[in-house]
């Protein structure tokens, strides 16, 4: 063969070269689509927050010097500066919670709102182009007033800033 000549053969490889190397990026372009994902964190946080605060020893737990009793309340433990304790973890710039605590007859007993400036968002959370998402929940408790137990309710609400 002479220097400088292309054969037919090398133009067919060639050919087929370039062809392997777009199939390549296109399977690999379709690959990466369906692994990556936006994982969205703000519903697990608001379950951590309702389970910190129902179970978590240094929270509201009710402790009779034995154990913490899950899902049982100490009333003088159900204030602001404990709570706020427990999120100390928490970006308190992109929080808001508020808990309150309902006995018989719909009876608000005690009533917290931690980080006033985000929570005060709350109406704009179902707004569909929001920056702002909340997560409530209900939960039946029992609760430690002086010497008696009494049932209640729980309510959380957790308004967080979308980054």
């Amino acid at each position: 063969m002479k220097k400088g000549v292309v054969s037919g053969d090398q133009i067919l490889m060639t050919g087929r070269l370039l062809i392997f190397v777009i199939l390549a990026l296109i399977i690999a372009f379709i690959f990466t689509m369906s692994v990556v994902r936006e994982v969205k964190t703000n519903r697990v946080y608001s379950d951590v927050v309702n389970a910190r605060i129902l179970y978590g020893p240094s929270c509201v737990a009710y402790n009779d010097g034995l154990r913490t009793n899950p899902g049982i309340l100490d009333l003088e433990k159900l204030t602001g500066s404990i709570i706020n304790e427990c999120f100390k973890y928490l970006n308190k710039e992109l929080y808001g919670f508020g808990v309150s605590l309902v006995g018989e007859n719909n009876q608000l007993i005690r009533e917290i709102i931690l980080n006033e400036d985000v929570y005060d968002n709350k109406q704009l959370c179902d707004i569909s182009k929001s920056k702002f998402e909340c997560n409530s929940f209900e939960e039946y408790v029992l609760y430690k007033d002086g010497n008696d137990f009494k049932d209640g309710i729980l309510k959380i609400q957790v308004v967080n800033v979308n980054e």
